[in-house]
């Protein structure tokens, strides 16, 4: 309990006051709980129970980086500040940790964290890969390296190179290999690479037909002698038409989404990261996925299963074809895919409330666009209540109101989308704890599409 302030404030008429208290000693994150009690002549009078919310401290370091940033405060979930350190020369920023040498608790720029506790973070950098190295597989020329950060995008440089009496036919990861990028086309790469000029149409040399798609040299025609004397020519043989082997045993695969939220908070859209696992022979290699006529460079095991780059949500609208090669064989194929059920995000309600708030409203607008954009065309809401009880609380009846509140604000604007509901009222909470924080955490309603 608050002490009384060490000198009564007294005043007359109906105006307005401000009455101030410094307290010492509080917790960030928590929500602590008052009431004012105002005395007349005739008595006191007591006023409505209050609450306030301490801030947390989120503080930055550059750790070797150069630059300020100031410190962020809040007393709710809210995104990290981005990064305006100018990172030591040569490096790049890869993100923040509690600890100066990356051993601690990870976040990444805008990153949602619930300010239930100060946070000192230090900038993390890198002066890892990559760089893509470039070849002209017989031809002449220069090109210097293209430097790449790690795991981003980028468009690979135009070439230079030229081959006498030779088209450039694009860049391939081996010297014999078939064309896989052109000029300009994006890569996300992991490590170091060398990619290799792909030429056509060179015209036949004595010696062999240079390298990286030069043509073949004819086999050479031998003569024999007749039993008259008379040089005969060998017929040349014709050589067999090479037959295009099918590289995918099936045009079908499987969505699956592992949802990437880092932290535990109120109304999100969680990010999505998502794999495509194909049906693939054994001797089949993916080398590339495009999605809606864009090409993604996501990892992929010796499975077939793709790796798609965090962010990238796809759904049953969106056009999925892979790029596989066998045996020399390049093929582009359109893939039919099913998606699992996606935990899309959660909506929040204030204590022993179904309405919806601002920011759940907003929250909702969010996933409404997701749905709308990849055709989704079913979803489930699950209602939960945080673990507080009293007499005649009905935590059950409140996760259902909850539930029920979504869907209508859902199905105003999702008029052709199957919407079902359940409540379970307190007995699936998302956090384990009892203070406030956590359980405003636990008031919400899950959000997943089909």
């Amino acid at each position: 309990m608050l002490n009384d302030p060490t000198s009564p404030n007294t005043f007359t008429g109906n105006s307005d006051i401000t009455v101030s208290q410094n307290v010492a000693g509080l917790t960030p994150g928590t929500t602590y709980y008052f009431q004012v009690y105002a005395y007349s002549m005739a008595g006191n009078d007591g006023g409505d129970v209050l609450s306030f919310t301490t801030p947390a401290v989120v503080s930055f370091d550059a750790n070797t980086g150069t630059g300020t940033m100031s410190d962020q405060t809040s007393d709710t979930n809210t995104a990290l500040s981005t990064n305006t350190f100018t990172p030591p020369s040569g490096y790049h920023f890869t993100g923040w940790n509690t600890a100066s040498d990356g051993t601690g608790d990870s976040y990444g720029d805008g990153d949602v964290y619930s300010f239930a506790n100060n946070l000192y973070l230090y900038a993390q950098w890198s002066n890892g890969c990559c760089q893509i190295s470039f070849n002209s597989n017989g031809g002449s020329g220069s090109m210097t390296a293209q430097s790449v950060t790690q795991n981003t995008s980028a468009n690979i440089k135009t070439n230079t190179y030229t081959k006498t009496g030779c088209t450039f036919s694009g860049w391939s990861n081996s010297s014999s290999g078939s064309v896989l990028y052109a000029d300009g086309d994006s890569l996300t790469v992991t490590t170091d690479m060398t990619l290799y000029a792909i030429w056509s149409g060179c015209p036949v040399s004595g010696g062999g037909g240079g390298g990286g798609g030069g043509n073949t040299p004819a086999p050479e025609k031998k003569e024999v002698e007749t039993e008259k004397g008379t040089p005969t020519p060998t017929p040349t043989p014709t050589p067999a038409k090479p037959v295009a082997k099918p590289v995918l045993t099936s045009n079908t695969g499987t969505i699956r989404t592992v949802v990437g939220n880092k932290q535990i908070a109120a109304n999100t859209v969680a990010p999505v990261k998502q794999e495509v696992i194909l049906a693939v022979a054994p001797e089949v290699k993916v080398v590339q996925v495009i999605v809606n006529g864009k090409t993604v460079q996501g990892s992929v095991d010796d499975t077939g299963k793709v790796q798609l780059p965090k962010g990238l949500l796809v759904g049953p609208k969106d056009q999925v074809a892979v790029v596989a090669q066998s045996e020399g064989t390049v093929q582009t194929v359109p893939v039919q895919v099913k998606n699992e059920p996606i935990n899309i995000g959660n909506v929040n309600f204030d204590f022993s409330s179904a309405k919806l708030t601002a920011e759940a409203k907003k929250t909702l607008n969010n996933i409404i666009k997701v749905v709308q954009s990849h055709g989704f065309s079913s979803i489930d809401l699950s209602g939960h209540a945080d673990v507080f009880k009293s007499a005649g609380f009905d935590n059950q009846k409140l996760s259902q109101q909850r539930a029920a509140a979504v869907k209508k604000y859902l199905k105003d604007a999702l008029p052709g989308v199957s919407i079902k509901y359940d409540a379970f009222g307190d007995t699936q909470p998302v956090i384990n704890k009892t203070d406030e924080a956590s359980r405003a955490i636990n008031r919400r309603v899950d959000v997943i599409v089909k």
